[in-house]
């Protein structure tokens, strides 16, 4: 039995390790307040046979900040990529689910104007030990090409339903308006 759970242990370490966050060099990263409470509590969710079932998630729009150039594309682009992982952290011995939001929007011509970060989201505290049961990772990226909100539509087989990105705009919009609100699919977690 203690073997198994080492093991386990393990096996959620090396793989928190290298699919748990997907942060690059320079970010910046939002987090909520320090003494912030997860979206949901554990009588907010679905638990039924070793599962937690959290359904589908609105997040809003997260706007990150401007990071190069001036704050207007000029109709030139951006490129824009958008990741979103789910990640478990382990704090004495309580399970936190957390999901992670990267936003990048680069212009595709000198003066590189850029937006971009990454936000964390506190999901769920459980005192269960937990392992993600359900897709877990997303990732899109696209050029824009005019001055629109754009949707993006995705399957059950991903962790993001839909995308809602702004790109350029008229006027100013690096770390002002462009941005992505993100939906996601419902969630599930095995316990132990």
């Amino acid at each position: 039995m203690k073997k198994s759970i080492i093991f386990l242990f393990i096996f959620v370490c090396i793989f928190l390790l290298f699919y748990g966050c997907s942060l690059e060099t320079n970010d910046i990263i939002q987090l909520q307040k320090p003494n912030a409470t997860p979206l949901f509590s554990e009588s907010d969710v679905i638990t039924r046979e070793g599962r937690i079932y959290i359904p589908s998630l609105n997040l809003g729009k997260y706007i990150p900040p401007h990071t190069g150039g001036d704050r207007d594309f000029h109709g030139n682009g951006p490129r824009v990529t958008v990741r979103a992982n789910l990640y478990l952290k382990r704090v004495n011995n309580i399970d936190q689910l957390w999901l992670s939001v990267y936003m990048q929007a680069r212009e595709t011509k000198s003066d590189w104007t850029e937006a971009r970060g990454t936000r964390q989201y506190w999901l769920l505290q459980t005192s269960s030990f937990c392992l993600v049961g359900s897709d877990n990772y997303s990732s899109f990226s696209y050029t824009d090409t005019d001055h629109s909100d754009d949707s993006f539509f995705f399957g059950n087989g991903e962790l993001v339903r839909k995308l809602i990105i702004t790109g350029d705009t008229k006027g100013n919009e690096a770390g002002s308006r462009t941005g992505v609100t993100v939906i996601t699919n419902g969630i599930t977690l095995r316990t132990f």
